[in-house]
């Protein structure tokens, strides 16, 4: 199993090295057979102990705190920039931000109260359960991410990957 961001993971996939990949979208490629597994909420993290910590902000106050993000090519990246097309002035301030390309040393900054960052609710859910993160809604918006299976047109039998999407609480 390999973990990797989704523009390397479709380069694995387009030169076969992989069968498969588990990829946070959106894969619009007509060689490829996608399939939806899982929606997830992308939400805004930072410490309990981070001023805005709980407090609803409008999109507009993103870029007055660090903010970390993935590196580009991570859907979670890719995700943001669909959601802030029609704010063009926060997008061109997320570009000029850190970027981090490990979700664990990501947690690690914002566990240390270094700055607030962007992640998956899935991959923060413990910390979100123990309190040790907390989530800054952004005011009327939410940003869900949808999941997808993609595997090659051209791969010769497809059934026994497509079994993983019956696996109990898949989907």
């Amino acid at each position: 199993m390999l973990v990797e961001n989704t523009t390397e993971l479709l380069k694995l996939l387009d030169q076969k090295r992989i069968d498969f990949a588990l990829i946070s979208g959106p894969v619009f490629r007509p060689d490829f057979e996608i399939h939806p597994f899982y929606e997830d909420e992308l939400v805004l993290a930072c410490s309990p102990n981070h001023p805005m910590a709980g407090v609803e902000i409008p999109v507009h106050a993103l870029c007055v705190d660090n903010i970390l993000l993935r590196e580009e090519g991570a859907g979670v990246t890719d995700c943001l920039t669909q959601y802030f097309q029609p704010y063009p002035e926060i997008i061109k301030c997320l570009k000029e931000k850190s970027r981090i390309g490990n979700i664990n040393l990501l947690k690690s900054y914002l566990l240390n109260n270094e700055g607030t960052g962007f992640l998956y609710k899935i991959s923060i859910e413990e910390e979100l359960k123990s309190g040790n993160l907390q989530t800054i809604p952004l005011k009327e918006m939410t940003m869900t991410q949808e999941f997808y299976l993609v595997i090659r047109n051209d791969f010769p039998d497809k059934s026994h990957i497509l079994k993983l999407l019956s696996i109990p609480n898949v989907k």
